[in-house]
């Protein structure tokens, strides 16, 4: 699903038989599709769902359905960063490395803030399949021979959270930091982490309760269990 903004001075009488007009492509009875609601001023102009939540059982997508955000869930996190900031509990000029000392010598100072703006030089999922030099493990000899490879069903592939960071803190950056943007999921996994060991709370936890409670957001959160029951999920497809 996408999101698009637009400036609306006066929302015509058809307003909303124009945004459905842009959706109706989307057969509701066999595609995936998404759900679109347009606010003016803490007013509903248009709420609708297209397509099917799930295929397999014939779930329509509605207003409430549960999306996974997927990167759009790394504003959220830069923002419990920022909260942490604010309460003085971390320097974003300060080295990642002063939170966070079980992560390798990078032989560079790495901000908080450069890691933020994607700017510390750090790698990707790419650089994760023959870095791990711990102790064996089943699951990260899978992730060393089977990154970038073809999903697998099941949960067989699944690491703690814990087992993941020890993959990580071990990568070597991608190039010296503070020369060009380079996306980075691992800086941002990393940040992750940054907010659990200053908070001493979950990402989820802690997000609810500075973040998702104060802003009346009581159906977005961190999901942390890769098997939890999450309902009126919406499943995710791609062509």
């Amino acid at each position: 699903s996408g999101l698009f903004c637009t400036s609306l001075t006066a929302a015509p009488a058809n307003f909303s038989s124009q945004v459905d007009k842009l959706f109706e492509h989307i057969d509701n009875t066999s595609a995936p599709g998404c759900a679109v609601g347009v606010i003016e001023q803490g007013k509903w102009l248009h709420k609708a769902g297209y397509g099917l939540a799930n295929l397999e059982l014939g779930v329509p997508i509605t207003s409430d359905s549960i999306f996974r955000l997927g990167s759009v869930s790394k504003q959220f996190t830069a923002m419990a960063v920022l909260v942490l900031a604010e309460e003085g509990k971390i320097n974003l000029q300060e080295d990642i490395r002063t939170y966070l000392p079980q992560l390798r010598d990078y032989g560079h100072k790495i901000s908080v803030n450069a890691m933020l703006g994607h700017f510390a030089g750090m790698a990707d999922y790419d650089y994760i399949a023959g870095s791990y030099e711990g102790p064996a493990n089943d699951k990260q000899a899978d992730l060393k021979s089977s990154a970038g490879g073809p999903f697998r069903l099941g949960n067989q592939d699944y690491l703690t959270i814990q087992e993941f960071y020890d993959v990580v803190k071990q990568v070597p950056l991608r190039h010296e930091p503070n020369q060009k943007a380079d996306y980075s999921n691992l800086a941002y996994f990393l940040l992750s982490t940054l907010v659990e060991e200053v908070s001493g709370k979950s990402l989820r936890d802690y997000a609810h309760e500075k973040m998702f409670t104060p802003l009346a957001m009581d159906k977005t959160f961190f999901s942390d269990n890769p098997v939890e029951i999450i309902p009126q999920r919406a499943s995710g497809y791609k062509p």
